[in-house]
Order: C-alpha cells, then sequence, then structure tokens
C-alpha cells in the first residue's frame, strides 16, 4: 500500500516535470509549419482577412500559439486601413478541437494591439459584422472565440475621417454568448484621448456590462465608473483647452436598454474647485445625481442633473453631445433656481480673487446659463433684492438686476442700486470674445468721497471724481476697456458742494457747482462757481491728454487783494530750506515733484485787483506755468484814468521766490497833469521782504503839470532809479527836461539825508530848486541855498 501511494506521487510529479519542461520547449520548437492552419481558422474566427508573422507553440494558459506582427483586414466595404494592427496575438486552441481536429480558437489575446472601430458613411459599425456571426456561428456548431485587448489603442472612425478622439491604454474583455439567445459580455478600461494633445490621457474609467442581440439592436446592461480625475483634464478633452476651471471630478453610472435609447441613471461628485496657481482647499464634495439617455447609433447624449431624495437643488446642468466620435458638437444648461449668493465671495477667493475679510452678498439669482464652443454663453438670469457689503463703505443694494448672455457678450440691464441711502442706475456690457467692457452709471445725485478697507476711494480712477473730498455729483459715467491696456472713463456730470486738494495752493478749493465732461482727450470744466480762501472766481478748466501744456484754464475773479493771492500761493512761493542754506545762504531747496511736472496756460481777468493799497481795475493777463517758472504775458491793467500793460515773470527755484515785472504806463492822471511812463521791476521773497529787495528804474513824461504852488510845466521827462538800502529808500532821479513857459529847464534829482527828494534844475541862466516828501508825495519850490546842498 506504501509503495503504492509513493508511485503515484512519483509519476504525478513526473507529469508536472513533463508538462512544464514541453511548455518551456515549445516556444523553441518551429512551427511556422502551423502557420497556414493558424491563418485559416482566425480567418474563419473574424470573418476577415488576416496576416500573421512567426508563429510560437505555447502550452501554458492551455494549448494554443503566439502569432507575432498580426494584421488583420478590414471588409473592402468599410475601408481600406485594416482593422488591427497586433504586435503580438496569444491565440489559445478549444479544447473540443483536440477531438474535432479541427483547429478551433476559445480566445484570443491582442497584445499591445491598434484597433480601428469604423463606421462608413450611411453604413454599420465594423465589429457589428462580427457580432452578427453569433447566429450563424451556433448553426454551424462553431463557438466564436473570446477577444481580450491588452494595453491597446482604440480609434474611431467615421467615413474617411478618423476622430481626434481614441482610448488610450485600453483594456478590452470581448465574451461571446456560449449559445445563440445568450449575452454578449463586455469589460473596457481605458483613458479617453485627443490626437491634437499628443498621448496624454483624460481621467480613467471602467465599463462593465452586456448585450442581449434582438429586435431593435437587443438589449444593453452596463455600469460605468469614471475614477476620480482632473477637471480641467475633462474639460480639455471635451473643449480642446483649458478653460480655467480646476477640481477633481468621479462619477458612476448605470446604462439600461436598446442601443437607440439607452436609459442612464447615475452620481457625478465634484471635489477642490481651484484655481490653477492656488493649492486645493480641502472640503467635503458636492454629490449630484444625473439621468438621461444614450443613442449608440444616431451618436447623442443627453443627461440632466436630479436632486437627491429629499434634497432641493439651487442650480441644476443639462448636458447634450452630438456626433461625439466624429465631430462632437456639445452644450452646457444650468438653470439657476434662487441660487444663493452668500458663498460666492468664498467661491472666488478659492478662485484667487484678492476680495478684503469682511466683504458679504446676500440675494440670489435664478434663470438659465447655457454654453457650447458655436455659440458661446446663452442665457438670461435675474436677482431680487441684492446687498453688497464692505467693511468701511456704504453697502450697495440692488433692487433687481437682469444679466443676459447672449454669445460671447453679457449684458447688465439698467438696474437700480443703492449706496449710502441714494440710488444710482448701472448697466454695462462685456466681450469675452474682445474683452471688452462697456459699463455706464447713471446718478440722479450721487455722494462724493468714501473709501474701502484698502484704502482705494469708491470712484478711484474716475478723472477728478477720484480728487474730490466730499459733495455730491449727477449725470452718467460710462467706462471703456478692452484688453490688457487700462480702461477710459466718459460722460457727463455736474458736482455741487465739492472740494479737491489742489498740490501748491494753501487751502483747498472749495467747488459750488460744475459741469464736467470727460473724454478720450482729457476732461472739461464749465460753468465753475468757486472760491479758494477769500477768492472767488468762476471759469473753466480743461486737461488735455498729451498736449505740451495738459492743463488749461479761463479764471475770472470780480475783486481781489493780492495779498491773500500771495497767501493762497505760499506753499507754491515759499519752501522749507534745510539748515545749512539757512545759516550758510547757499545752496538750492528741494523742488517737489508736483511743481516740476506742473505744465499749465491759460487766461486770468479780476475785476479789481488791490496791490499794497493801489487799487487796479480789469486786470489781465496771459498766464503760463512751467514748472518752477510763472509767467503773466500782455498783462493789462487799469490804472486810475490811465491803463498798465506789460509782462510779469516769477521764479520758484529757490526757497524764496524772486520776481520781474516790465511795464508801461498811459494816460494816468497826477499833479494835475497826464502821465506816461515805462519801467523794470525786480524784487524776491514774500512779505516784507518783497519792499526790501524791490528795485525799480525806468523813464516818465507828462504834460500840463503843476509842480508846486502856481508853478505849471507844459511838459516834463527823465528816468529813474529807486530801491531800499538798511530800510532807508533812495530814489534818483536823472536827464530831468522840464518846460516852464518859454524856457526849458534840465537837471538832476536824488534823496537826501533828511529823507526828502531834491531836485535843482537850470536853463543856463537861471535856476530852480524843488523838494518833495515821498509819503504823501507833496512838492514845493525853495531857495537856491536851502537843502543838504547842490547835486
Amino acid at each position: 500500500m506504501t509503495l503504492r501511494k509513493k508511485t503515484i506521487w512519483r509519476l504525478a510529479l513526473a507529469g508536472v516535470v513533463l508538462v512544464v519542461a514541453a511548455g518551456l520547449i515549445a516556444p523553441l520548437v518551429d512551427a511556422q509549419r502551423f502557420g497556414a492552419r493558424v491563418t485559416a481558422s482566425l480567418n474563419q474566427a473574424l470573418g476577415r482577412e488576416v496576416e500573421i508573422g512567426n508563429v510560437h507553440l505555447n502550452l501554458f494558459g492551455g494549448p494554443g500559439f503566439t502569432v507575432d506582427k498580426v494584421v488583420i483586414h478590414e471588409d473592402p466595404r468599410i475601408g481600406l486601413e485594416p482593422f488591427a494592427y497586433v504586435e503580438s496575438m496569444a491565440a489559445r486552441v478549444s479544447f473540443k478541437s483536440l477531438w474535432t481536429g479541427q483547429l478551433e480558437f476559445s480566445s484570443l489575446k491582442l497584445e499591445d494591439a491598434s484597433i480601428n472601430l469604423a463606421r462608413p458613411a450611411g453604413g454599420h459599425w465594423n465589429f457589428e459584422a462580427l457580432l452578427d456571426r453569433t447566429a450563424g456561428a451556433a448553426a454551424a456548431r462553431v463557438r466564436l472565440p473570446e477577444i481580450l485587448v491588452r494595453s491597446g489603442r482604440i480609434n474611431f472612425k467615421l467615413g474617411d475621417t478618423k476622430a481626434i478622439f481614441y482610448l488610450a491604454d485600453a483594456n478590452l474583455d470581448v465574451i461571446p454568448p456560449a449559445s445563440s439567445g445568450g449575452y454578449w459580455r463586455v469589460r473596457l478600461e481605458g483613458a479617453p484621448a485627443r490626437t491634437d494633445r499628443g498621448s496624454q490621457g483624460f481621467g480613467q474609467f471602467i465599463a462593465r456590462g452586456r448585450w442581449l442581440p434582438g429586435e431593435n439592436g437587443g438589449r444593453i446592461e452596463a455600469s460605468i465608473e469614471l475614477a476620480r480625475s482632473s477637471l480641467s483634464d475633462l474639460i480639455r478633452l471635451a473643449h480642446g483647452r483649458d478653460l480655467g476651471v480646476h477640481g477633481q471630478i468621479s462619477a458612476a453610472a448605470s446604462l439600461t436598454g436598446p442601443p437607440s435609447e439607452v436609459e442612464i441613471a447615475g452620481q457625478v461628485q465634484l471635489r477642490d474647485l481651484h484655481r490653477w496657481d492656488l493649492m486645493p482647499p480641502h472640503g467635503e464634495g458636492w454629490p449630484l445625481e444625473f439621468r438621461g439617455r444614450l443613442d449608440l447609433i444616431s451618436q447623442t447624449l443627453a443627461l440632466e442633473t436630479a436632486p437627491l431624495e429629499g434634497q432641493t437643488l439651487p442650480v441644476s446642468f443639462v448636458f447634450r453631445v452630438n456626433d461625439y466620435l466624429s465631430q462632437p458638437r456639445w452644450a452646457a444648461l444650468a438653470k439657476l433656481d434662487h441660487f444663493p449668493l452668500a458663498p460666492l465671495p468664498e467661491v472666488a477667493r478659492h478662485m484667487g480673487q484678492q476680495l478684503p475679510d469682511g466683504v458679504a452678498v446676500t440675494g440670489d439669482l435664478s434663470g438659465a446659463i447655457g454654453y457650447s464652443p458655436e455659440a458661446g454663453v446663452l442665457g438670461l438670469v435675474g436677482s431680487g433684492e441684492t446687498a453688497v457689503t464692505i467693511p468701511g463703505a456704504p453697502p450697495i443694494r440692488l433692487a433687481s438686476a437682469r444679466l443676459l448672455l447672449d454669445g460671447d457678450s453679457i449684458h447688465l440691464q439698467p438696474s437700480e442700486f443703492q449706496a449710502g441711502g441714494e440710488t444710482a442706475l448701472a448697466s454695462a456690457e462685456y466681450v469675452w470674445r474682445s474683452q471688452t467692457l462697456n459699463a455706464v452709471i447713471t446718478a440722479p445725485g450721487l455722494r462724493i468721497g468714501g473709501e474701502l478697507p484698502d484704502g482705494t476711494r469708491l470712484f478711484d480712477g474716475v478723472p477728478l471724481l477720484d480728487r474730490l473730498t466730499k459733495g455730491s455729483w449727477k449725470g452718467q459715467l460710462e467706462f471703456r476697456k478692452q484688453g490688457n491696456p487700462p480702461g477710459r472713463w466718459a460722460g457727463a456730470f455736474q458736482i455741487h458742494g465739492a472740494s479737491v486738494l489742489v498740490a501748491g495752493l494753501a487751502e483747498p478749493v472749495e467747488l459750488a457747482s460744475a459741469r464736467v465732461t470727460l473724454r478720450d482727450d482729457g476732461l472739461l470744466m464749465d460753468r465753475i462757481e468757486g472760491r479758494a480762501g477769500a477768492v472767488e472766481f468762476k471759469g473753466e478748466y480743461r486737461r488735455v491728454t498729451g498736449a505740451e501744456r495738459p492743463d488749461q484754464f479761463r479764471i475770472g475773479i470780480a475783486a481781489a487783494d493780492i495779498q491773500e493771492f500771495e497767501r493762497l500761493l505760499m506753499p507754491s512761493l515759499r519752501r522749507e530750506e534745510s539748515l545749512l542754506t539757512r545759516a550758510l545762504r547757499f545752496g538750492r531747496a528741494n523742488t517737489p515733484e508736483w511743481l516740476v511736472n506742473r505744465h499749465a496756460e491759460g487766461a486770468l481777468e479780476i475785476g479789481s485787483l488791490t496791490v499794497v493799497g493801489l487799487p487796479l481795475g480789469r486786470v489781465r493777463a496771459q498766464v503760463r506755468w512751467e514748472g518752477t517758472s510763472i509767467e503773466a504775458t500782455e498783462l493789462a491793467a487799469q490804472f486810475g484814468a490811465g491803463s498798465l500793460a506789460g509782462r510779469l515773470s516769477a521764479n520758484l527755484r529757490g526757497a524764496q521766490p524772486s520776481y520781474r515785472l516790465s511795464a508801461r504806463v498811459r494816460g494816468v492822471n497826477w499833479m494835475s497833469g497826464k502821465w506816461d511812463g515805462r519801467g523794470a521791476l525786480q524784487t524776491a521773497g514774500s512779505g516784507p521782504d518783497l519792499l526790501r529787495n524791490l528795485r525799480l528804474e525806468g523813464a516818465f513824461k507828462a504834460r500840463s503839470v503843476t509842480l508846486a504852488g502856481d508853478t505849471a510845466a507844459q511838459a516834463v521827462s527823465g528816468s529813474f532809479a529807486f530801491s531800499l538800502a538798511r530800510g532807508r529808500p533812495f530814489l534818483r532821479v536823472s536827464d530831468l527836461a522840464m518846460t516852464v513857459g518859454d524856457a526849458t529847464y534840465k537837471g538832476t534829482g536824488a534823496m537826501g539825508s533828511d529823507g526828502r527828494l531834491y531836485l535843482d534844475f537850470s536853463d543856463g541862466l537861471k535856476q530852480m530848486r524843488m523838494g518833495a516828501t515821498l509819503s504823501p508825495f507833496q512838492v514845493e519850490l525853495l531857495p537856491a541855498s536851502a537843502g543838504p546842498g547842490r547835486l
């Protein structure tokens, strides 16, 4: 009994060794003599002409053959390109054929295969003929082999054109029915890919199912699972490029029904929506149930989301695609039903928008938004009462709003909004393709001023409005922007009770009212009524972009005192000096940037100007301000019954301003005569320094002058020079000429040590001496010996 057990074990071991040895030796045996029978069997099994390379015996996994370089040709009625290119095929022999003597295969395993699933125009898929062979095979009592594809590529071809979609890394199991009327069983695993994106796959899915042949294409029962994949990858798969929406997506679905009407039910899960340059936030996924229909014959797919049991969703989606293998045309629709706006700030932050802390939005949206690559975005959504709250700023409230999305543009239809208890109307249009934005704000009266938490102003960037610190405006503003360059504001509005800081002025300019027109080349302010300090004015201001002197003005003032002008302009006229400059009186004060960059010109008119107690009437001048240089040309003024004309310039380069005036007077009534004159005045500093630093020289002439007492001169002329030395005035008169009766006198004059002006005249025979006080100016005749001596 013991001997018998040992013998059995030895025989079993010997058998195993023989089988292993045979399996190892079989591939080395020349099996080319089986090539013709293998080819014929493959032709019969696949219903197509097959070409093969080298044939090797293979006993592992069941008796069979390994065939290299297999080409499975296509039915000529479908196309000329082969059905498949196979690097290596393992063909396992059916055990049944070992007794019948007819070579049949129970399975065909295709390694590294490239398979073309093709359908001619108006015809059927090339694999349908293989499926239809189940009835014929059962009748001939020949069972079709199982077909297994490993690490393959499955292409799709419609007519003469290959689809841009294919399956990469495909593993396919096709198991035919064991008998007529049975199910085909299929398992497919792969990564969808595009021919225009290299060999990159977009996600990974597994499909399992079975197909029962019958009328109307039979019946399909299957399930599909999409492993967690990149949402941006799937968008690139469908759209061809990234749309900037990133995250994770997974899905599972069941499919049942005939091929022309497959019902679909499943669930999709979205996770970690974020922008590409941000770390994805970890949070719970967003589950969505969906259902739909698939028509494998006409290549149409329609899906729509549905709420979970007991769940109400504020948003649902509809997706449809036609000709998904040849020329895919797809469209998606989002339906909003009181979609809450409160989460949007947090979503915007996840998408990379920098929003201040504390920003809140309340309200909801309802409507529908659709998208397709051909038509772009289409839809209409509306909101009820909506509020936007930004810390530190008044809340903005929209009574209602409607958004119309039309192709590559989006329109905000005119909508009321409130800010700080005031109401305005806003509308906008944005064109995606050209990145063009046009927005219009119409305000019956909106407050100026206020800042956001980050320090920006409510109207930051709006010319003029971004500089006003108070007041209100009414009118219309339009913002235009295209592409990356900064946008531009345009429009027309009126301002009331506004205040603006002007660099170089001691006080803000208060604008009681003004009309403003914003244009592409700058802005225009007219009908201005305002004041700066004690100076009230009217006029207009123009800012011309790109002009040599962009700031242009016309100002009219009823009355003013020159000292008030000096006070207002003191920040421009006088600047702080360094200690070294003040002590040693050398160096130059720093020139502020705003002064260097000031380039202005305009017209100035003053009804009445008081200059050191002297009234001037109707002063007019053309003013040009270039950095540290100010010039008043075409200067004209009324001086009593006479007139004054000249040119005034100011140099602001140093710590103290310096002035130069060239002027001419005509027809001035003085000493009962008419005086004409010309002169040049120079001075520097401010306040009392202007008088201390005064230098004046010039010439004069007069007619019918009463000098002193009954002495009258028909004509007087001469030259003069005036200055102050150590606080005392100094006046010298030269080239004096005076006609008294028939005599003509010539002479000179100078200040005496007593502070009086002494004039000496002579006609060659007779001498005359006069003395005069400067304040008040009075002239008297003196004896020839009077005074400090002859000059």
